[in-house]
């Protein structure tokens, strides 16, 4: 009682006191075809900017908790540039906006954790914002626990993800809504052999869907080193493999 406790604030305003500004994809040439590998962005605090590079993610959800963690750090009083140099060798959680290689030069963006309203949001528009001459194919299980507002927000989901993606595949009975040519699945063992055999050089490919939906099994159905599917995707472990 009569402390006063110091407020450090973060998020991508230049009025917190910890900011993240000039948010780009990273590109790379492999097998003579440009693909993303990763995000750049300038850390800001105190007058000073220092650059950032995150490699094997996408999106600006990735920037929010390593702001978070700048803040703690700051706190911490650790050296701005201590921070910058843990951030560049961050490694993201599995299944959360992942870059992963696919067949046929195809980018996976594995985004299998989880689903919800905001989250399937965000990672369409991080899909929207790829360069590419290939095709962007939105592969997109349901969203659970919404009650009475799940169909407005599958249907809000499918308006977004005719606009970024030139293919739609949905998985499961909620996200069929989605809108008019899109190619429908009950489960994602059902889906995963459609999805493989439709993937075509450079494709990127999103795929994301709530827990219980499984989408997981779909990307270890076309990473290119699906014996690598261990150490790269989410639910591997032996009770969840298991599972029906």
């Amino acid at each position: 009682k009569g402390m006063s406790q110091k407020v450090i604030t973060f998020g991508l305003q230049y009025s917190a006191n910890v900011s993240a500004s000039h948010d780009s994809i990273i590109y790379e040439e492999k097998e003579g075809i440009r693909v993303p590998v990763g995000i750049s962005f300038k850390l800001n605090y105190s007058g000073n900017s220092l650059p950032v590079m995150v490699r094997g993610v996408i999106g600006i959800q990735q920037i929010y908790p390593l702001l978070a963690a700048t803040a703690v750090g700051i706190s911490r009083k650790i050296i701005l540039t201590n921070i910058t140099d843990s951030l560049n060798k961050h490694i993201a959680s599995r299944g959360r906006m992942n870059i992963l290689e696919g067949i046929n030069n195809s980018i996976i963006i594995d985004d299998t954790y989880n689903s919800s309203p905001d989250a399937l949001r965000e990672a369409l528009l991080a899909l929207g914002k790829i360069e590419t001459t290939s095709r962007k194919i939105a592969v997109l299980g349901d969203m659970m626990e919404l009650g009475t507002f799940s169909i407005e927000e599958h249907k809000k989901a499918g308006e977004l993800a005719r606009r970024v993606a030139s293919v739609i595949i949905t998985v499961g009975q909620r996200s069929k809504i989605m809108g008019d040519n899109v190619v429908s699945f009950n489960t994602s063992s059902e889906a995963s052999e459609y999805v493989r055999r439709m993937i075509e050089r450079g494709d990127v490919i999103l795929v994301k869907g709530s827990q219980s939906i499984r989408m997981e099994r779909i990307v270890k159905n076309i990473l290119a080193e699906p014996e690598k599917a261990g150490e790269l995707l989410v639910r591997q472990e032996p009770e969840w493999l298991a599972r029906k």
